[in-house]
């Protein structure tokens, strides 16, 4: 098992969205620990806790940094073997699509549109981490980047697989405990309606 896969075991993405504010908090703990200790305790005994403490929060940063360059290499990895898929198109900006259905509409959505979808989001391993089975609101730019652009593309009545670059889903930061940093994502997007429209 290589060093990457070793530290995707141990360290959930969760773990590191809290990894600043976790060491933050324990750095601040123990200085206090040992600023107001026990007449009893020696010091050294406190000084040997904080240091525990900073190498477990090394440990942490440096398996948040695993995972991110792991996220980051497969995403490529998948994108670039999608792209040789039959019907993936890829957009300049790098975001693929594959048409799964064709809709009637004319009319493609702008930036100052409000839309109806339904959607489901996977990542790459095909997680699900989010989906609307009822049409879902919101306007066009209120979407990440990905989305944004592969609805304008879209007619009402399209439905559309989007394979996200990370840099056009949530970034490095990633989102919540399923989206990890530097994540490519697969969503299944069919759009229902455009308000007004």
């Amino acid at each position: 098992m290589s060093d990457t896969q070793q530290h995707l075991r141990i360290v959930s993405v969760q773990d590191i969205s809290t990894v600043n504010s976790f060491t933050v908090i324990v750095i601040k703990g123990l200085l206090l620990g040992i600023k107001y200790q026990h007449p009893k305790m020696k010091i050294s005994s406190s000084i040997a806790v904080l240091a525990v403490a900073i190498l477990f929060s090394a440990f942490i940063c440096s398996s948040a940094t695993a995972i991110s360059k792991y996220n980051l290499r497969a995403g490529k990895v998948f994108l670039e073997q999608n792209a040789n898929k039959e019907g993936v198109i890829t957009t300049a900006s790098g975001l693929q699509y594959k048409v799964l259905e064709s809709g009637t509409g004319k009319v493609h959505p702008t930036n100052k549109d409000t839309v109806q979808v339904k959607y489901r989001g996977t990542t790459i391993k095909n997680k699900e981490f989010d989906s609307s089975t009822t049409p879902t609101e919101f306007g066009v730019t209120q979407v990440i980047p990905g989305w944004t652009e592969g609805l304008k593309l879209m007619v009402v009545g399209d439905k559309f697989e989007m394979y996200i670059p990370y840099d056009l889903a949530y970034g490095s930061q990633g989102a919540g405990g399923t989206i990890g940093p530097n994540s490519a994502l697969i969503f299944t997007v069919e759009l229902v309606g455009i308000k007004g429209k």
